[in-house]
């Protein structure tokens, strides 16, 4: 799978353990998390297992915050599948 895909509320639990399976299987993943530090701590998990991921935060009740992740996304992974 070369997909790019964002995962929101990445940056522990489900979302966490969604990011490395997405990873595993060779997806390109925008970590994104209302606490960027725990963004930042999975991304580097994952770019340190030589996989492809960053992060961001965002906030989704902030309309503006969800279109910038968005964006940001689109021009680090060249698209969303």
């Amino acid at each position: 799978m070369n997909r790019a895909i964002i995962v929101v509320g990445a940056g522990t639990g489900i979302g966490a353990a969604t990011v490395e399976r997405l990873c595993a299987e060779g997806a390109r993943v925008c970590v994104a998390d209302v606490n960027l530090a725990a963004a930042q701590a999975v991304a580097a998990r994952m770019v340190d297992a030589g996989h492809e991921a960053h992060a961001i935060e965002v906030d989704i009740t902030d309309e503006g915050a969800v279109n910038a992740c968005f964006a940001d996304a689109v021009a680090k992974l060249g698209g969303l599948d």
